[in-house]
């Protein structure tokens, strides 16, 4: 979110706020007037209570309507602050500019509009009690997903069906079928090399963006958690022990809510922002010169086989045709392999900088609250003290969140090292699988299936000219 949509909100905010003011000035005044009412009716009998106790019911209504439109202002600030908050989380953890879609619902108010109200307990309106832009949202998301498959399906699979169909229906015999697979398999061997090249390029930019700058920190934020333990151990003992047994996540009448992990993180947070932010975009930026490089190799296998002396470009021209889509299914694999690089990214910062559950630092100290928790008896508050400073004294916590990156990034780079490139040879195999169906080496003639060949023929003719348009 940039600084203009940042004073927007907080625009929004002051705006809120001065007509959340003029509702409660209004209750007030309704609140004074039902109550000078009160008092007139108390001087009055007969038929001239009728008037003015009208004028009641009327203002009670009225009240009622105002309380509840004080309780939705309320609603709409506290959900602007929520939502504020959430996405700044997400910023801070993603780096993604783009606002995170957050939805504040409740349920029950939606409810009493399916069921009714009466006059004394009225809910939100329907568009703040958020219902209504979720579901929005939600039956946006299959229109959308459906488009993209659609899209998918006119640019890859469905051309590659009907391309296949041609190559049969102009099947030829060919006596150089040997020579031209040569050149038709290269590529496949290629891309092999092409994708370790690609992991090399990752691991080694993985450890000069963010390994090195962790390996390097960690003695820094070790002097840091200790300076930040010798002040926990200032507090009395019975405060320093409560934090001990709920992991340095709680609360006393003498310690405000904090968490000693997330104080211990502070100094890891700021220094790896900008390097995993540098490591995100180095990494997006070698996946779209390894995607070029893949598609490229189609365009090789073309130019080869246009570029073979001798060669009739008629009967190749189907299967030259047929390259097209699967330049489109190695983009769509690596859409896919980029997404996971992203989402692994993410999941181990997290792991790396936050105090989640299970998180590197987290675990490693829930390990040494749990021995100062087992210290008792007299003198055990300088020793769970003096622990403390000695795991800080050895850097074991901060040394965690190396071995706890290097091992995961490690682990996921490994797995879609074997998921990219069993989905890369799958293509080019139906490059090898199309060019056999293609070219035989001997041709047997067959009364119906020339027949069959010309109906495809006109087929493919058709259906291509409806996916490509005119």
């Amino acid at each position: 979110m940039d600084l203009n949509t940042q004073s927007r909100d907080n625009a929004s905010t002051t705006n809120d706020i001065v007509e959340h003011n003029n509702i409660i000035k209004v209750h007030t005044a309704i609140v004074n007037e039902i109550a000078s009412l009160n008092v007139e009716l108390q001087s009055v009998r007969g038929k001239a209570r009728r008037p003015i106790s009208d004028k009641k019911q009327k203002l009670v209504l009225r009240k009622a309507v105002v309380a509840a439109m004080r309780r939705e202002s309320l609603v709409k600030m506290r959900n602007k602050k929520v939502i504020n908050a959430i996405r700044k989380r997400y910023r801070d953890i993603t780096h993604d500019q783009h606002p995170l879609h957050v939805f504040c619902v409740s349920n029950s108010d939606y409810t009493q509009h399916q069921n009714g109200y009466n006059a004394h307990n009225i809910p939100m309106t329907l568009e703040t009690t958020g219902v209504p832009a979720l579901r929005a949202f939600l039956l946006g998301l299959p229109a959308s997903s459906k488009f993209s498959m659609l899209e998918h399906l006119c640019e890859g699979p469905l051309p590659e069906f009907i391309g296949s169909l041609e190559m049969w229906s102009t099947q030829s015999a060919s006596k150089r079928k040997g020579e031209l697979q040569k050149i038709v398999s290269k590529p496949r061997e290629v891309a092999y090399l092409e994708i370790a090249r690609l992991f090399e390029e990752l691991k080694f930019s993985l450890k000069t963006c963010v390994l090195t700058k962790i390996r390097d920190s960690v003695e820094k934020w070790a002097t840091k958690g200790k300076t930040t333990s010798q002040k926990w151990a200032t507090w009395n003992h019975t405060s320093y022990a409560a934090f001990v047994k709920h992991d340095g996540n709680h609360v006393t009448r003498s310690k405000f809510q904090q968490s000693w992990n997330s104080q211990l993180l502070e100094p890891v947070v700021n220094d790896l922002r900008r390097p995993w932010k540098l490591l995100d975009e180095t990494w997006k930026e070698i996946s779209e010169k390894y995607i070029s490089a893949l598609t490229t190799l189609l365009d090789v296998v073309r130019d080869d086989l246009k570029a073979t002396p001798g060669l009739s470009l008629t009967p190749v021209e189907p299967f030259i045709s047929s390259l097209l889509p699967k330049k489109a299914m190695l983009r769509e694999s690596f859409q896919h392999f980029v997404a996971e690089l992203e989402t692994a990214s993410r999941n181990i910062k997290i792991d790396a900088t936050t105090d989640e559950l299970d998180a590197f630092l987290v675990t490693e100290m829930t390990r040494i609250y749990t021995e100062c928790a087992e210290l008792s008896g007299i003198g055990s508050h300088g020793r769970r003290c003096a622990l403390i400073d000695k795991e800080m004294s050895s850097g074991d916590p901060f040394q965690a969140i190396y071995n706890g990156v290097k091992e995961a990034f490690e682990d996921r780079l490994n797995t879609q090292h074997a998921i990219l490139l069993l989905a890369v040879n799958s293509v080019f195999d139906r490059v090898l699988e199309d060019f056999g169906r293609q070219f035989v080496m001997k041709e047997v003639r067959n009364a119906d299936a020339d027949r069959l060949r010309a109906s495809l023929r006109k087929f493919c003719k058709e259906a291509s000219a409806r996916i490509n348009g005119p």
